[in-house]
């Protein structure tokens, strides 16, 4: 009758173990995984605390999580928590293998190590545990240390019990019987662990992968926005730009200018001096743009074959035309060499302003500044329109 009795609680806790075990592969970070598998572990022992120990780089044995129900400890490994044990190498200075630290000796070793008094027991250094006890008022005794290891049969870890209780409470040694369970069900923590690690590992390749590839999306977003013979944005961009500028004019009521201007008789220079030339002439004009308007608010891009459009917030239609015209004044006056020939080079430009009360709307603005060029354009070029209300 005992054996029937002694198989079925055998039974019973092999199913409680399965149960665990689907329960722990559901988790989806490590720290409620660690922190499922010491309170089973606990429960399991009746233990009344448990840390767990991760290894790290077949070295040393990072402290992850520790427990403790007298102690009312609940307590992760992070900068500034109140108790972060200490680091235990799995080796020596010399190189040999660490035997006095019971983690150590039993990640090692690959051996489960049951200690029935820590104040008794003269083969492993319990003077950490001593330090714990005296500092938290409490009393260590009985020990349990399990390795926890993956698939290859390497230890990826410590799973460390204490202090296991009778059921009213009084503290006593490990019940050998029960090893054979703990050791199953620290297998299969094992293989929840890696396998988080494995899908934690997997979600940072893909996160950093994601991620580049949101960078590269965005260069080359960038590379599509920018003219590649003078460096600016597209006209696409300047569009953008554009409208954002004039709904913060809207809002803030401030003046916003458009100037659009070109490059006289451009395609016919292209075809009569060449393509770099013509290129050329771009060139310096987009850098005469940058020595013009240098205030942060300011934004100059291409805005069509040998046109460029300049946006010009905060500024009145005066005030615009005398920065354009001074601009295409020094347009003129730069010498332009084309086939060892000075070839003369001129812009004309429109300006328009959508005045800080006015209710035109964003076409009038385009439309405005885009008639000023088309007059300064019809009259002969080399010249600045503004539009006039």
């Amino acid at each position: 009758m005992s054996n029937t009795t002694v198989n079925i609680a055998d039974h019973q806790a092999h199913r409680k173990l399965m149960e665990v075990a689907l329960a722990m592969s559901a988790l989806r970070d490590l720290d409620s995984l660690l922190d499922q598998i010491l309170r089973e572990a606990k429960d399991l022992t009746r233990s009344d605390g448990g840390t767990v120990y991760l290894a790290e780089d077949d070295s040393t044995l990072k402290f992850a999580l520790l427990k403790n129900d007298t102690l009312k400890l609940h307590q992760i490994a992070e900068p500034g928590s109140e108790i972060n044990l200490p680091d235990v190498p799995l080796n020596k200075a010399s190189g040999e293998m660490n035997l006095s630290n019971v983690a150590a000796a039993a990640a090692n070793l690959g051996q489960t190590i049951v200690i029935d008094d820590v104040y008794v027991n003269e083969a492993y250094d319990f003077q950490g545990t001593r330090i714990f006890d005296q500092m938290l008022d409490y009393r260590s005794v009985s020990f349990l240390a399990v390795p926890l290891r993956n698939y290859q049969g390497d230890c990826i870890g410590v799973l460390q019990l204490l202090n296991a209780r009778k059921h009213d409470g009084e503290v006593t040694r490990y019940d050998l019987s029960q090893i054979p369970l703990v050791e199953s069900f620290a297998s299969l923590a094992s293989v929840a662990i890696q396998h988080r690690m494995l899908m934690d590992s997997s979600e940072d390749r893909i996160n950093v992968a994601i991620s580049e590839l949101h960078k590269t999306k965005k260069v080359l977003e960038s590379i599509e926005t920018i003219d590649s013979v003078t460096g600016l944005r597209r006209r696409g961009y300047f569009d953008e730009v554009l409208v954002n500028e004039w709904r913060r004019a809207r809002r803030q009521r401030h003046d916003l200018s458009l100037c659009i201007l070109e490059i006289d008789r451009f395609d016919q220079i292209a075809l009569n001096k060449g393509p770099s030339f013509a290129e050329a002439c771009l060139v310096t004009v987009a850098n005469e743009l940058g020595q013009f308007f240098k205030r942060p608010s300011d934004f100059f891009a291409c805005f069509d074959v040998g046109s460029f459009g300049v946006i010009l917030p905060y500024m009145t239609t005066v005030e615009a035309f005398e920065q354009i015209d001074r601009l295409r004044e020094e347009i003129l006056s730069r010498p332009f060499i084309a086939g060892g020939e000075k070839v003369r080079v001129t812009i004309s430009s429109g300006v328009a302003t959508l005045g800080a009360f006015e209710k035109d709307n964003l076409s009038d603005l385009i439309q405005f500044a885009s008639s000023s060029l088309i007059r300064s354009i019809e009259s002969g070029g080399n010249i600045t329109h503004q539009h006039e209300r």
